[in-house]
């Protein structure tokens, strides 16, 4: 990674991005090199944060310069965190069949879809269905993918959409056809809602590899911490319509409880430090 002076440059900073770019589209060829890429990918990220840092502490910028930016910046991240969670599937996976030998892999992505998640959506998607496929192409696996995508309590419909097991090709097309929308009015999303889903919804077989990649950018409702709470009140922004937890009374001890009857541990997608707390909590 390149070192940042005063005379950094907005070219310089864009050949990092770009470079970012296509180590995130360096696909592992081995069990082994995808958990060298988990760790390097990993690595990448926290270097690219402090790289923006040090460019956005510099005087001169223009507007037009830090939009340029921040858009080449987000969609670096957006590179690199789908491909974590696309090689961290091949290594968690993997690991269980040295252990267990069993032919069938199911791998559910539970997703935020909420409309600030639309970019990320896109971004995921191409890269988990290359891991699946990558993983049957390694260890002869019979790898079915589903989904559940969550919203917010208070966008009917909306709220949830689900795909049960499936193959690459037609998880794909349902993909394609859903849109990040809804939020419920407030900056927290039915996380407990989509774990319900996720652990009640879906076919789970026995016998067979449970995985799962979960991925948002907000947590769920009583999740929030006060500072957080305080922080989204003084830009006049809605922050938790339900401070005291799921109004259908879903707990974060139910959704554990489903996890451990599935015998399984999801994968998560960092995508901003807002999440670090909900994390800390399922931990």
């Amino acid at each position: 990674m390149a070192s940042i002076t005063a005379h950094s440059t907005l070219d310089s900073v864009d050949v990092e991005f770009r470079r970012a770019r296509d180590r995130a589209r360096c696909r592992p060829s081995s069990v082994q090199q995808a958990a060298h890429n988990v760790a390097a990918l990993e690595q990448t990220r926290k270097q690219l944060a402090k790289l923006s840092a040090a460019v956005f502490s510099e005087a001169g910028w223009t507007d037009s310069d830090v939009t340029a930016l921040r858009r080449a910046e987000a969609r670096t991240q957006e590179a690199l965190a789908a491909a974590i969670a696309r090689d961290s599937i091949t290594v968690a996976t993997s690991s269980q069949v040295r252990a267990s030998g069993v032919p069938i892999v199911q791998v559910a992505m539970l997703l935020d879809a909420t409309e600030s998640m639309q970019p990320w959506i896109d971004g995921v998607r191409g890269h988990i269905v290359a891991a699946a496929r990558k993983l049957s192409q390694l260890t002869n696996l019979d790898v079915r993918l589903g989904l559940v995508l969550y919203r917010d309590i208070g966008d009917g419909d909306h709220r949830f959409a689900v795909q049960d097991f499936t193959d690459p090709d037609t998880f794909v097309a349902f993909l394609m056809e859903q849109r990040a929308c809804g939020g419920g009015g407030d900056s927290t999303e039915d996380v407990l809602g989509g774990f319900h889903k996720l652990t009640t919804a879906l076919s789970w077989q026995r016998g067979t590899i449970h995985a799962c990649v979960w991925c948002c950018d907000a947590p769920g409702h009583g999740m929030m911490s006060p500072k957080q709470i305080s922080s989204w009140r003084q830009r006049d922004i809605a922050a938790d319509r339900f401070p005291d937890g799921d109004p259908d009374g879903r707990t974060l001890e139910d959704a554990c409880a489903g996890l451990a009857k599935l015998r399984m541990s999801p994968v998560f997608l960092r995508l901003t430090s807002g999440t670090d707390r909900i994390v800390e909590m399922f931990d």
